[in-house]
């Protein structure tokens, strides 16, 4: 798989042209592994990082752009023309749940053991979606805690971020 890709990246330099579509496009600020997502959001929390929280999960390009438009092949009601609607109840779930967050789990000091999802895997062509996750970590006293924190993962080109947070 890895040839492919290099050979059409090298077919389309000696063209002189660029890749058609998003295929080729990283998620923005997207980690290398779905642990590192997990261990990025503890630090974050632990450290009370409101700013890298947010890097952490999907941005509007990304959704609108990037994942919308695959999302319709699996939910016929959303379409890319819904794009603003579907973009503005996703952020407001995201803001809630930074702010459940801030709230509730900032500075405690937690320590990642696992990550989980109890959902299959979601297929689409240019990325997967790792849903209903569950965060197992231990708290400062040592005692082992799960939460359900964020929702699901979008898996792209070998890049990671957070869909959603989630405000129990």
């Amino acid at each position: 798989m890895k040839q492919i890709v290099f050979i059409s990246f090298l077919f389309t330099a000696l063209i002189g042209c660029k890749p058609t579509g998003s295929d080729f496009v990283p998620l923005s600020a997207g980690v290398s592994s779905m642990d590192s997502v997990a261990i990025r959001f503890i630090a974050a929390l632990n450290e009370g990082d409101t700013a890298a929280i947010g890097n952490l999960v999907i941005s509007e390009y990304e959704h609108n752009q990037l994942l919308l438009p695959e999302f319709h092949l699996h939910y016929p009601a959303a379409t890319p023309d819904q794009a603003d609607v579907i973009w503005e109840n996703l952020s407001k779930k995201i803001l809630k749940g930074s702010l459940y967050l801030i709230g509730n789990h900032m500075k405690r000091n937690y320590q990642f053991k696992s990550l989980t999802f109890e959902d299959p895997v979601e297929e689409f062509k240019t990325f997967r979606i790792h849903t209903n996750s569950l965060l197992t970590v231990l708290d400062s006293t040592g005692a082992e805690r799960s939460f359900k924190l964020f929702g699901s993962v979008v898996e792209r080109n070998g890049q990671y971020k957070i869909l959603s947070y989630r405000e129990p």
